[in-house]
């Protein structure tokens, strides 16, 4: 780890300010449970980046006229039938006429950026170049490669040759122009489609060909749906930093704007869009067995009547479990060949079978998906290319358990050796999310969950044409390795509606960001007031916690001795942590101690009744808020308090809305707010120091052990931990 440390790049700076050695840890750096402590990159992650990104605003001779551009659009029109909308020639024009050697457009779902693609391609060609359809996936690029009448290819069928991991030496043009049967020449297109989901590695391969020959890049996708596999981002930094054109008016859905405009809102992390939805009974919660039974039964009742329908799921276990249950429904109508005919019971054989990759067993008449690009002989001697992600129907299966494979998308027949089989198919009713990117069906049944994202919801929600459903798995599962579980383990917290799984998803983002926006971002942290909201919460509990441990021996000081006497281990941290909540909303125990400590020889559970008590209590006069600096006694970490007055005051001042009329009047009254927090604050002192001397030595040694302890106990907030907090 240190020699990979040593050649890392560090993207976090040093803060600014001075953090006490409280938050520190004992190798000096922050200790903040709310954002990573230090960021790394590695040199060539950040030269790649920067190679798309110079490339993104490097002046290019290689544009079409405006003039050019309106007789193709001219000519799709009488060839069509139709005009592109405004949106689509603006992206049309944008790919043929910006100038620059890399240039990106943004397509949202369903947004019909197929069509501009197909005019790009037709002009480019018209000026007398050439246009290379490319994809990170191969039925992503064969997809573009119909659409806009080329050859299409994966980007890693170039970028592993030019990086020299297949095939020769690195670098390598004539390798790839082999392998693709054409020459790239100066102007020539290299298009690139699901933009999105390509990693920065072959982004900047890509881009370093078309420097080497001379050639432009046009990249499409939508940088809010999903990401790469291997480290991505950079395609949604291009797009940023050149104000690429998008698409905003939704095709899929025809005539049902109020379907198309309620996928946009949650791609844009708008909950709101979700009342559409609900509104017309598309989302439903439950058990994870309800909904994949849900799902099942909604997919089947589809496809008998005819309709193109997708299941998907969040996690290959929900697709496996629905594939099971699709597959045996199947096999009891009779659709699939599970079991003999008469004579084959009749001479006990067992019916035609094959073992897939996924451990389901697979009969004639199942569809099944292939997992691996792979060109497969066949048994008259020819070749056949199967593409990873192709659906099959199986037509024959042979004694060695190859199958005979009918594609469900041409009809086309084809032989799938037995290893091939084994190894690389599973069966095909359902997949996971995404796996469905760019596909178009006519409804879609989605089962998602907790670990279900904002894009992986935008995907699931906008692949039908006329209905998307959405079945949401509300069982609460507790991962006890996770850092915080415990706030989860208290027995209080309600199971999740469907309506609350969906919102959590829509407002959460694991998409990949480019080190070159993160370094950007925590350049600007120092200052951003959600960063020291952060630094301001982690700073308030642990002095909740110290402040907890004073109160709670205080509390138990002023029971009864037979009172205390009652109280074990176990209780005492309950009535801990509930006097720590009760700081952070601003109580101090020590004043309330009348209301608390009453005492009844018949109640079974005093600590459990001290602590609902405390939990009980509210600070006079003020909102229930979980944010308060708690009050100080003799073991309060000073530095640590001075610091969250100080994080409060930067805070209270962010709020205070600056014009040119108020700015001087907002520094008098932001100097005479914090002269009086000072002095409130000088004030704590020496009231705690009085506390202090007047408790005894052994209580100031108990008080100093307690601050120098390195740990920052958690207190379980009554709100949210996803929500932010007001001041």
């Amino acid at each position: 780890m240190d020699r990979a440390l040593e050649s890392a790049v560090r993207l976090t700076p040093q803060p600014s300010y001075r953090i006490p050695g409280r938050l520190l840890t004992e190798d000096g750096e922050l200790f903040d449970r709310s954002a990573d402590q230090v960021v790394y990159t590695s040199a060539d992650i950040l030269a790649a980046e920067n190679t798309v990104l110079d490339s993104a605003v490097e002046p290019t001779a290689h544009v079409v006229t405006n003039a050019e551009i309106d007789r193709a659009l001219a000519r799709h029109q009488q060839a069509k039938g139709f005009a592109l909308n405004a949106g689509q020639e603006a992206l049309t024009r944008h790919l043929l006429s910006a100038g620059m050697q890399t240039v990106a457009g943004v397509g949202p779902a369903g947004t019909g950026k197929t069509a501009s693609m197909a005019v790009v391609a037709d002009t480019w060609r018209n000026s007398g170049k050439q246009v290379f359809a490319l994809a990170p996936s191969a039925v992503a690029a064969k997809t573009l490669g119909g659409d806009i009448n080329e050859t299409g290819h994966t980007l890693a069928s170039l970028t592993y040759r030019w990086r020299g991991r297949i095939g020769s030496s690195p670098k390598n043009v004539d390798a790839i122009q082999r392998a693709i049967g054409k020459t790239i020449r100066p102007g020539d297109m290299l298009l690139v489609d699901e933009a999105g989901m390509a990693s920065t590695d072959d982004l900047a391969a890509i881009v370093e060909i078309a420097e080497e020959t001379g050639a432009v890049v046009r990249m499409v996708g939508d940088p809010y749906q999903l990401d790469a596999v291997e480290t991505g981002g950079l395609f949604r930094t291009v797009c940023k930093r050149t104000s690429a054109v998008e698409l905003d008016q939704v095709m899929r859905q025809g005539d049902d704007t109020a379907q198309a405009h309620a996928g946009l809102k949650t791609r844009r992390g708008d909950a709101s869009g979700l009342d559409e939805y609900d509104r017309r009974g598309w989302i439903s919660g439950g058990t994870r067995s309800d909904m994949v039974s849900g799902a099942v039964d909604a997919w089947l009742a589809d496809f008998d009547r005819g309709r193109s329908t997708l299941l998907v799921a969040s996690t290959n276990a929900v697709v496996d479990d629905a594939n099971t249950r699709i597959q045996r429904e199947l096999i009891d109508r009779g659709k699939v060949q599970a079991s003999a005919g008469w004579l084959a019971r009749l001479l006990r054989k067992n019916p035609p079978q094959a073992q897939l990759g996924d451990h389901h067993t697979a009969y004639v008449g199942d569809t099944i998906l292939t997992r691996r690009n792979q060109v497969m002989r066949q048994p008259d001697g020819s070749e056949h290319k199967i593409l990873n992600g192709q659906k099959w129907q199986i037509d024959r299966i042979g004694k060695d358990g190859s199958i005979t494979a009918i594609n469900t998308e041409n009809g086309r027949g084809i032989v799938l050796d037995a290893d091939y089989v084994r190894q690389h198919c599973q069966l095909g009713y359902a997949s996971t999310i995404h796996r469905a990117q760019g596909v178009t069906v006519d409804t879609t049944h989605a089962v998602v969950d907790s670990t279900t994202d904002r894009r992986g919801l935008y995907v699931a929600l906008t692949r039908g044409r006329a209905e998307n459903h959405v079945w949401a798995i509300t069982d609460t599962s507790i991962d006890e390795a996770e850092e915080e579980a415990h706030l989860h383990m208290d027995g209080d917290a309600q199971a999740p509606t469907a309506r609350d799984v969906l919102t959590r998803a829509v407002h959460r983002d694991h998409g990949h960001v480019a080190a070159t926006d993160i370094a950007e971002n925590l350049a600007n942290q120092d200052s951003d007031p959600q960063r020291q909201r952060q630094l301001y919460r982690t700073a308030v509990q642990a002095l909740a916690a110290d402040y907890a441990a004073s109160a709670t021996e205080h509390l138990l000081d002023e029971l009864p001795i037979n009172a205390a006497n009652r109280i074990d281990q176990q209780a005492v941290s309950r009535i801990r942590t509930a006097a720590g909540r009760a700081a952070l909303r601003g109580v101090d125990l020590r004043d309330r101690l009348a209301q608390v400590c009453r005492y009844d020889a018949t109640e079974r559970d005093l600590g459990a009744v001290i602590a609902s008590r405390i939990d009980q209590l509210h600070s006079p006069g003020s909102p229930l808020k979980d944010t308060h600096i708690p009050p100080m006694t003799p073991t309060t970490d000073m530095q640590l308090h001075a610091f969250a007055v100080e994080l409060s005051t930067q805070l209270e001042n962010v709020t205070v809305t600056e014009t040119p009329e108020r700015k001087v009047q907002e520094n008098n009254d932001s100097k005479h707010s914090r002269e009086q927090l000072r002095e409130m604050f000088r004030a704590r002192v020496r009231t705690a120091a009085q506390e202090a001397a007047a408790q005894g030595p052994a209580r100031r040694a108990a008080a100093h052990e307690h601050t120098n302890q390195s740990t920052i106990p958690q207190i379980e907030y009554e709100t949210s931990q996803d929500s932010d907090f007001e001041l």
